[in-house]
């Protein structure tokens, strides 16, 4: 509240409130050819109003409670507790964790839709299933 008595209280540039005019009015300008020459529109508009508002809404309501959860607490606070075992890691460590944890599964599932799809002669099937994981083959 007093935030918003202290904003009621500065005012605006003359120069800010007509540049802020002036784009309005484009910005109403363009939708309305928009919408004379493309009568459809109107329900695609709709709807993405509809849904940016929702979702924006969302977003906002989940920074806010974000900032102030770092405001009261900390940001190290809003990151999961085993995030402190990987920000002791160097760069390399890193990266080589991610390589194991999400490269190599999902070259493997790759291999697999190249069995599924491609036509390959048997040398070449052979050749993909013996470059999987064992573990990935088992399953």
């Amino acid at each position: 509240l007093l935030h918003l008595q202290m904003l009621q209280r500065t005012p605006m540039s003359p120069l800010l409130v007509a540049s802020l005019s002036l784009a309005f009015l484009g910005y109403v300008w363009v939708v309305g050819i928009l919408l004379w020459n493309y009568p459809w529109l109107v329900q695609l508009l709709f709807f993405v109003s509809v849904a940016v508002a929702l979702f924006g809404g969302s977003f906002l309501c989940l920074m806010f409670y974000l900032l102030r959860l770092k405001h009261e607490k900390g940001a190290m606070q809003l990151l999961p507790p085993s995030a402190a075992d990987v920000l002791d890691l160097s760069i390399f460590e890193i990266v080589e964790v991610l390589n194991r944890v999400i490269m190599r599964p999902f070259y493997d599932f790759i291999r697999v839709l190249l069995l599924i799809s491609a036509d390959l002669d048997e040398k070449t099937r052979k050749e993909i299933l013996e470059e999987m994981s064992p573990e990935f083959r088992r399953r």
